[in-house]
């Protein structure tokens, strides 16, 4: 039975981190002989042995699973291979490289990274700033695309447009970064839809936030009318 506290609910999960060192482990296992293989093999299951862990499935306490915990199954494994000896071959160095890029702090919400190195917060401290862009595509502003004319253009503000924080109000607008435009803006509330009898808000787009340059040149000093030039 759950008890509604994150730090205390368990819940019985894949092991992620077992399944992905697997993926890795048999690129690294086609180029081994056999007594090689087997060796690799052995400290996997010694490890999975002395870590506690069963394999595939583990019970994880909920809030650990979200923002991270030590995985007991990582650090063994880091510590096996750390302890092989060198002289059984150039594949022992190649096992030691491989298992310094091995993180055994492991979370769903621990890792930031979106896509192409952006990254996000993820509400831990303040679910207020959940989803909200803290650097996109390797930039902490609009510095490098789209030529916006002000500071508060060039800001990146907002959430990628498909998370917000809970408990939006009607009269409260929601920001958004919108990369197909190099650009964050923000929508405002326009009606309350039911979608299989729950009331959802709906936000848009605000009239001003599509003013053509001409009347808001502040906007883009250095573009055609509007926000998007359509003429192919």
């Amino acid at each position: 039975m759950s008890s509604g506290d994150p730090k205390h609910d368990k819940i019985i999960t894949l092991n992620i981190p077992f399944y992905v060192l697997l993926q890795q482990i048999q690129g690294i296992l086609g180029g081994l002989n056999e007594d090689e293989r087997g060796l690799v093999l052995h400290l996997l299951e010694e490890a999975r042995k002395l870590s506690g862990e069963g394999g595939l499935f583990t019970e994880l306490v909920v809030y650990d699973l979200l923002f991270g915990y030590n995985d007991p199954l990582l650090v063994y494994i880091i510590k096996d291979i750390e302890a092989l000896p060198d002289v059984l071959g150039d594949w022992v160095k190649k096992l030691k490289t491989f298992a310094k890029t091995i993180n055994p702090l492991f979370g769903l919400e621990n890792v930031t990274e979106v896509e192409y190195g952006n990254q996000v917060y993820t509400g831990k401290d303040d679910i207020s700033q959940i989803g909200q862009f803290i650097e996109w595509n390797g930039n902490f502003e609009i510095y490098k695309h789209g030529g916006w004319g002000t500071p508060a253009a060039k800001m990146l503000n907002g959430t990628a447009g498909f998370i917000f924080p809970p408990g939006v109000k009607k009269g409260h607008n929601v920001t958004a970064f919108i990369s197909e435009l190099y650009r964050s803006g923000y929508f405002s509330f326009t009606e309350v839809k039911t979608l299989y009898g729950i009331n959802l808000y709906r936000y848009a787009l605000p009239g001003d936030e599509l003013v053509s340059a001409n009347q808001d040149p502040g906007f883009y000093a250095n573009g055609p009318n509007g926000v998007l030039n359509l003429t192919a």
